[in-house]
């Protein structure tokens, strides 16, 4: 059998062997490609100035191509510049007139609300409506001048009479209105209000006694 120390000791490469799909066309580390030197590998890989090979990589096929079929740039010289103040100003313009609109369709709104009359053949009105005809009541001589008040609005001259008789309008008494300073400083005015008759109501109360 023998002793340990008669066998032949294994020795072990001293360098990695390369590997066996690495080719000739591979280049080791730091090994230059073939037919290329050192200098000329500096020379491509960077330069302080844009050389020929540093120009043919910068350029894109595609977006030339591209250039070429759009072809040269052609200018309007009539063409007028656009003038940020006037811009603004049609700008304002627009949305004055937008608000100049609205207020007076709100104001048709309320008009229509206050004025428009009942449907034909039905006693009902707003409030707007009633409060308007017992102020404009009040002033009137005789029951003639009632009735027109009633066609303007479309409502029958009985039916106005007979509402006026339970229902009117708040009227300040002449002299009764007081100022005052409220807790804040504030300057107020207080009044009484009275009840005011039309003046043809007196008269058929006064020739009915």
């Amino acid at each position: 059998m023998g002793n340990s120390a008669s066998r032949a000791a294994r020795k072990l490469p001293k360098r990695a062997e390369p590997p066996a799909w690495a080719g000739k066309g591979t280049p080791r580390p730091g090994q230059a490609p073939a037919g290329l030197s050192r200098e000329q590998i500096g020379d491509k890989l960077a330069s302080e100035h844009r050389t020929e090979a540093i120009e043919e990589d910068a350029r894109d096929p595609d977006f030339l191509a591209n250039l070429q079929r759009l072809g040269p740039v052609t200018v309007d010289h009539h063409m007028k510049p656009i003038r940020t103040e006037t811009t603004a100003s049609s700008t304002s313009e627009l949305f004055k007139a937008r608000r100049e609109d609205a207020e007076e369709r709100e104001k048709h709104r309320e008009y229509v609300a206050k004025y428009r009359p009942a449907p034909k053949g039905e006693d009902r009105f707003f409030a707007d409506q009633l409060s308007v005809m017992l102020d404009a009541r009040k002033g009137i001589e005789n029951l003639d001048m009632a009735g027109r008040i009633s066609k303007d609005h479309e409502i029958d001259v009985n039916k106005l009479e007979s509402v006026a008789r339970f229902i009117t309008t708040p009227s300040i008494m002449k002299g009764a209105a007081r100022k005052f300073v409220d807790k804040d400083g504030n300057d107020r005015t207080i009044a009484k209000a009275v009840w005011v008759d039309a003046p043809y109501d007196k008269s058929a109360s006064t020739s009915s006694r």
